[in-house]
């Protein structure tokens, strides 16, 4: 097997002496540069003045095969800023199925609210797949011109992305990403290998908002705290930290809060209201996905039997992680890492 960079570099077109096979893999016809600081240069510099379209993710490429052609396919397209990095050595002892009938499978992860796709590196960093993790608009990212921002602007711009990935994908989503990911996998527009989430008691149609998000909901009260927090990553970081955030952790959330964060989160829990199963309930049935729910059994945002009757209603496999509160794949992302393998290889078993 050639070595990653190798790959990469075959796969970006870079060398002349590539070509690609009847049926679309790459078939090297000569020796590539294995040296990382070539690869660097060439991809890199090939792709430095492609315009900057505001696609938010930040592609992992992996030691394997498949891990390759995509960190190609992303610097080939170069639609934003990414950190090409090669991934850490394994840690659990699971490997998943990442092949769907031949095609090879992408984990799109998706996160939540007041967060960033960099939630998810630690966890990322322990898995043996190639992923990518995406940036909500807004968060971190600008928001473009007449988005508002609603719970179903952000399902259609999640769709939107996912289509333009090639092949069927596992998704993954935290907080509101979970919402979101629930809800691309309920209209089954898109194909997905498989679906992950948490708080799924939020789509249950007794769920009633915790105390913050009733604040952002009131109109002036919303306003005023959006106030406080932009531009005090001291208040932002001590605030994030008292929810639960690991103190390791808090500071970089806070510093990542500005003014266009706080009125993303403003409008889409404004569009939420009493609770997402008034909006997206009529369509809370069993997925032609398999999904997974994950359940932090210390989770306040979230309620074990509430979650579990809105699992058996989507079909869903059940996981818990007992020791774990809202934010595990930053306590314990090596936890949640094999969680998702075990589920990810019972897909590909099922398959």
């Amino acid at each position: 097997m050639r070595p990653p960079l190798q790959r990469a570099a075959e796969w970006a077109g870079i060398q002349s002496s590539t070509t690609r096979g009847s049926d679309g893999t790459s078939e090297s016809c000569g020796e590539a540069p294995k040296d990382h600081k070539w690869l660097e240069k060439h991809i890199l510099n090939f792709h430095i003045d492609r315009p900057y379209y505001g696609r938010s993710c930040t592609p992992l490429a992996s030691n394997s095969p498949w891990g390759a052609q995509r960190a190609a396919e992303e610097l080939r397209s170069w639609r934003a800023p990414h950190e090409l990095r090669t991934r850490a050595s394994r840690e659990p002892d699971i490997e998943a199925d990442h092949s769907y009938f031949g095609k090879i499978m992408t984990a799109v992860f998706v996160h939540g609210v007041p967060e960033t796709g960099r939630l998810w590196d630690p966890l990322r960093r322990h898995l043996q797949v190639d992923s990518l993790a995406l940036n909500l608009p807004g968060f971190s990212t600008p928001r473009p011109a007449g988005f508002g921002a609603t719970m179903d602007d952000y399902v259609r711009w999640l769709s939107g992305e996912l289509r333009g990935i090639s092949g069927p994908v596992d998704l993954v989503g935290h907080d509101w990403g979970a919402l979101l990911v629930a809800r691309v996998a309920m209209l089954d527009s898109l194909t997905l290998r498989s679906w992950a989430m948490d708080v799924a008691s939020i789509l249950h149609p007794d769920y009633v908002w915790h105390d913050q998000a009733q604040l952002w909901q009131t109109s002036g009260a919303g306003e005023q705290w959006a106030q406080t927090m932009r531009g005090n990553t001291t208040v932002a970081t001590a605030a994030l930290t008292a929810a639960g955030v690991p103190a390791e952790d808090a500071s970089g959330m806070g510093a990542q809060f500005d003014a266009t964060m706080a009125g993303c989160i403003l409008d889409l829990y404004r569009s939420a209201t009493p609770n997402p199963h008034a909006h997206w309930g009529g369509d809370l049935t069993r997925t032609a996905a398999p999904g997974l729910v994950i359940q932090p059994l210390s989770d306040p945002y979230d309620d074990q039997i509430n979650s579990q009757k809105v699992a058996e209603r989507l079909g869903a496999h059940v996981e818990c992680l007992p020791a774990q509160s809202h934010w595990w794949m930053l306590s314990a992302p090596e936890e949640g890492a094999a969680a998702l393998l075990r589920f990810w290889k019972t897909v590909g078993m099922d398959s």
